[in-house]
């Protein structure tokens, strides 16, 4: 008795303890969905969240941009009839001086210098003008010659007229007019020390590049005359190699260059891409 009664404990046991397993078991899985439920119910909700943050910036910055472009837009209006205010004031300028120096050359017989009282005032009204134009309209002015009579004027006025432009300026456009004078002025050291190819803003934060053709006269006619002045140049690793290969440049000393990229200006240097 005593042993049967043990093994009916025994099995007993060994239900009782299946059935809290299997309880347990269901219990568990009866949380785990509602658990995972809740999970991806909070993920979500901080993805909504986060986007609609995210959104709201968004639409911040563009409210930002908006404001900011509608607080420019009159004030670009105002520059833009400032600068049409401008150029036409320096239009009627250049035209008037014209006119006045054309009366001046056909009241003496084609010359601004055969009176010394007149060659005084045009020097002064020259150079009141010259102060007062852009480098466009100052050349405009120097290449009237067949009308006005400019090159007639003494070399002292013409200097002073040539440092208003930047040398680049000068021997592109005076270089070369069949007018010894001023090729031999325009030759001289102190408009060929140093020549700059960037175009460059105030700030320099923004540069600009000559075009392929002022740079194929330079190479072709200007550089070659005027190599052994050159003791500073300006460029950009677009435009370097021809430059550089224009002409010798026995005196330069200077060397200045924008938009290089590190291993091809070494290349330059140590003469893997130079070929001679």
């Amino acid at each position: 008795m005593p042993i049967q009664h043990r093994a009916t404990q025994t099995s007993y046991y060994r239900k009782n303890q299946s059935l809290t397993a299997k309880n347990v078991l269901q219990f568990i899985s009866s949380l785990i969905v509602p658990l995972v439920f809740g999970i991806f119910t909070i993920v979500i909700t901080f993805h909504q969240q986060k986007t609609a943050r995210e959104q709201r910036l968004e639409d911040l910055n563009e409210l930002r941009e908006e404001r900011r472009e509608e607080a420019i837009r009159p004030n670009n209006a105002n520059e833009f009839q400032r600068q049409l205010a401008t150029d036409r004031y320096r239009d009627q300028l250049l035209a008037s001086y014209i006119q006045d120096m054309a009366a001046v050359v056909d009241k003496n017989n084609g010359s601004l210098t055969s009176n010394q009282a007149m060659s005084t005032v045009t020097r002064a009204k020259t150079l009141a003008v010259i102060r007062q134009l852009d480098t466009q309209r100052t050349i405009k002015l120097n290449m009237n010659q067949s009308n006005v009579g400019l090159l007639d004027l003494p070399t002292e006025i013409l200097l002073v007229i040539l440092k208003n432009l930047t040398n680049v300026d000068i021997l592109y456009s005076l270089l070369n007019v069949d007018n010894q004078r001023l090729d031999i002025i325009v030759q001289g050291n102190i408009f060929t020390n140093t020549l700059d190819f960037v175009l460059k803003t105030l700030t320099d934060d923004n540069i600009f590049l000559f075009n392929d053709s002022i740079i194929d006269r330079f190479c072709t006619n200007i550089l070659p005359r005027i190599h052994q002045n050159i003791k500073y140049l300006i460029l950009d690793s677009l435009s370097m190699e021809r430059i550089l290969l224009a002409a010798d440049y026995p005196n330069l000393t200077r060397f200045k260059l924008f938009n290089f990229n590190n291993k091809i200006l070494s290349d330059y240097f140590t003469g893997k891409l130079l070929t001679y």
